[in-house]
């Protein structure tokens, strides 16, 4: 190579340049990096911007990824220096969008046929926020010993004092910082605190030579974003993308910048439902699509997607999954779809199931959400039910009486009861007159979620009158009692215990 190769890069009028710098002095190391595993950007380390790291390329087939915040305005010089004479480099630039996505923003093979200066420039509002830069061997070099070690070097301007940039950024609003929002230089009490008054970066100049303590309080309805692979990462001090406070080394004469991202939050609630028995279903997955924002297009089945989240779904009392300490699950503020799916495979979706913009902070409940089970064989009963009780496949005819207890297979279902077990049947407990009184109190077992109501007659053949109910049974409650007062002259009363369907 003669020379070096070069590229210039400027992102929202900051520029970026690239050298690659081949050592002919040193033998080929194949060995594997510190920084291992890091060949896709969900394994890239995070980037100290003024620093260096030693990679090495072990495979033909290896690539390393690095992680770091571009502010804009400010000159960048990446540079990958070789420690081995049978290395060449190639690097690609990419921006991630806040749905999570990666975009290309550059390409240049630094040692392959382009040599001399190459300049790209972007438009003014191009993205500041989170890069990637991906290392490869250049796809120009054939050279089949093409193992070794580089040095890769990202640098931002020299300025007198130890001078830092502290970014804030609303992910969702994308034009600065929650409202409200300061930034802190070891605090509480703070040798230095900034408002951003709706700036996405502030400036603190001469800093002492040392390690600062960093931090943007988080301010109400607005969470930091989360290490989407490791968790804790946001209480983890010496986290360089996550921690809230970080610390962050100045040197003399040096430029260092670190940014702190924020989601606006909305709590979405609700309590989801079979349909056919009002009966509560536990288990049904949640999916939320946004529709608006910059997180337009995003699927959210946990809390800020991470790979550590639990999966949404609903609870045994049918009810959203509480998420992060509070009721309901946490989503960036945005008009969404939903989703659910059911322990058989259904799916249901609510268009605009959340049709407004929820403001940051507040909680959205969704009501009761009635949810079709599948039923395969449209015999009316769901084949998840049929399932659990005669096996899969099953053809389960409604009006038979499996267990011989007087209720057939489509009451049980209704009344949720085994339809397999003869003790297991709705009906009322011994009753009778209380001694000396003229009151009778009727009691029954329950099933959470199933509404009860009594019905009353004085002859079985004649019309039934609703006296009491219905009542829900809670998640938990095992059974339920009603009193009534029977009228000296009446000789007979018959009554009946009814399940409320939908």
């Amino acid at each position: 190579m003669k020379g070096g190769a070069w590229l210039k890069w400027r992102m929202a009028c900051a520029w970026v340049a690239a050298v690659a710098v081949l050592n002919l002095a040193r033998p080929a190391a194949a060995a594997p990096d510190v920084y291992e595993p890091d060949d896709t950007n969900a394994t890239a380390v995070a980037f100290e911007v003024g620093t260096t790291q030693t990679h090495s390329f072990h495979s033909a087939d290896d690539e390393d990824w690095v992680k770091l915040f571009f502010v804009g305005g400010d000159d960048y010089e990446i540079e990958t220096t070789h420690l081995d004479s049978n290395l060449n480099t190639a690097v690609r630039i990419w921006h991630e969008k806040p749905t999570g996505e990666l975009e290309e923003i550059w390409f240049e093979d630094l040692c392959g046929t382009n040599e001399g200066e190459l300049t790209w420039i972007c438009a003014a509002t191009d993205p500041v926020g989170v890069y990637y830069l991906q290392v490869l061997m250049s796809p120009e070099f054939t050279n089949e010993f093409a193992e070794g070690q580089y040095e890769l070097r990202i640098t931002g301007p020299t300025i007198g004092g130890g001078f830092l940039v502290v970014a804030g950024m609303d992910m969702v609003g994308g034009v600065g910082a929650p409202p409200g929002a300061v930034a802190v230089v070891d605090g509480p009490a703070g040798v230095c605190t900034q408002e951003f008054n709706g700036a996405m970066t502030v400036d603190f100049g001469s800093l002492t030579a040392t390690c600062h303590q960093v931090s943007v309080p988080a301010v109400p309805g607005y969470w930091p974003v989360e290490d989407p692979v490791l968790t804790g990462q946001v209480a983890n001090a010496d986290s360089e993308l996550y921690g809230n406070p970080r610390n962050k080394m100045l040197v003399d004469d040096a430029w260092r910048c670190t940014a702190f991202m924020f989601y606006p939050m909305v709590r979405v609630q609700g309590v989801v439902r079979d349909d056919r028995t009002a009966g509560l279903i536990e288990g049904a997955a949640l999916l939320f699509e946004a529709k608006s924002g910059t997180v337009s297009g995003t699927v959210y089945t946990a809390y800020q997607n991470t790979a550590w989240g639990a999966k949404w779904a609903t609870d045994a009392d049918g009810s959203f999954p509480d998420d992060q300490g509070g009721e309901g699950v946490l989503l960036p503020t945005a008009v969404y779809d939903l989703t659910l799916s059911n322990l058989s495979g259904g799916l249901f979706t609510i268009t605009n199931a959340i049709p407004d913009m929820p403001e940051a902070g507040t909680t959205t409940n969704l009501g009761t959400i009635q949810l079709t089970p599948v039923d395969g064989n449209t015999n009316n009963i769901a084949d998840s039910w049929e399932e659990q009780y005669f096996g899969a496949g099953t053809n389960v005819v409604g009006t038979e009486d499996a267990d011989n207890d007087g209720i057939d297979n489509w009451g049980e279902y209704v009344c949720g009861t085994d339809p397999t077990n003869g003790g297991s049947a709705l009906s009322f407990d011994e009753a009778g007159p209380a001694l000396g009184t003229n009151e009778v109190t009727l009691a029954w077992g329950t099933v959470p979620g199933r509404s009860y109501q009594i019905g009353r007659a004085t002859i079985l053949t004649g019309e039934w009158d609703l006296v009491a109910g219905p009542w829900e049974a809670t998640n938990g409650q095992t059974g339920m009692q009603w009193t009534d007062s029977v009228p000296a002259s009446e000789t007979n009363y018959f009554y009946r215990i009814e399940v409320v369907v939908p």
